[in-house]
């Protein structure tokens, strides 16, 4: 248990704190920006932290309603070795969720951050997915619950930052990166209430994801694509990358409080979600 809260607080308080290191993009190739979107990709997959569970239905029998913050980091090893200049360890991510479960074991869920400045990074994203709980309609007899997910989501990140290579003759240029992925995919879990009675389940499932980045550089001149793979003149380029997924989590059920641990494998990298939720 002190372990699980641990990864929660640091997921959950750490998330926003991570936006502070803006990395500085130096000229890169086509083989660097493939990993860029991939460790991307990898932090922006729809993931809400929950069991395959149907929550909610405390109040009403036939509608379940959740809402609270997820949040978390994505290990980031190649943007290291891409951004010599400064340390940026991991990338956050963090949003509101909200879910509404209906008979039958259907699900509809989405994870939300408005347009917002988060000291000097542009953020905006959406998620959406339809979650069925396989196993509240047949098999209920099983001591597990079972459930099959479909998701997608879509963020755009954008900073400021100085330019000075051959293509802006050597000259610092001002310009704003901005970098885009829209990620979907699939996944299956298996959930265990661990004490049979509600008060704490583990999970585990795997997914299969696809994902599309694209990096823009907006300045008067000059660009970041000017490395192996680019002709030195693009202003913009993208990357499809996709994935096997593998994640497994713990979450506490503490009445109509939830807190939740997960952690994924995807696109190479390690991800790791924490929520604090309310259901009713």
């Amino acid at each position: 248990m002190k372990r699980f809260i641990v990864l929660f607080v640091f997921c959950l308080f750490t998330a926003t704190a991570a936006f502070a290191a803006v990395p500085t993009l130096p000229t890169i190739s086509k083989e660097q920006l493939d990993n860029i979107v991939k460790e991307f990709s990898a932090n922006f997959t729809y993931t809400n932290a929950s069991p395959p569970s149907v929550f909610g239905k405390k109040i009403l029998p036939w509608l379940g309603f959740e809402f609270g913050l997820v949040a978390g980091i994505t290990k980031s090893p190649e943007l290291d070795t891409i951004v010599t200049t400064e340390k940026i360890g991991e990338i956050p991510h963090v949003g509101i969720f909200t879910g509404f479960s209906f008979p039958y074991g259907l699900a509809f869920e989405t994870l939300l951050i408005p347009k917002t400045k988060i000291k000097d990074v542009n953020i905006n994203y959406t998620g959406l997915a339809g979650k069925w709980t396989v196993t509240d309609v047949f098999w209920e007899w099983l001591p597990i619950d079972i459930a099959v997910k479909s998701h997608w989501a879509k963020a755009t990140v954008s900073y400021g930052q100085t330019i000075n290579n051959a293509s802006t003759g050597n000259v610092p240029v001002n310009a704003n990166i901005e970098l885009s992925n829209a990620i979907y995919g699939g996944n299956a879990s298996v959930g265990y209430d661990i004490a049979g009675i509600g008060l704490a389940e583990v999970y585990a499932g795997v997914g299969f994801l696809m994902g599309k980045g694209q990096a823009k550089v907006l300045a008067s001149t000059g660009t970041i694509f000017a490395g192996l793979g680019f002709t030195g003149t693009e202003q913009s380029a993208s990357s499809s990358p996709s994935s096997a997924q593998i994640f497994g989590g713990l979450q506490i059920n503490l009445f109509v409080v939830n807190l939740s641990a997960e952690a994924m494998r995807a696109f190479g990298t390690n991800n790791y979600t924490g929520k604090f939720s309310f259901d009713f």
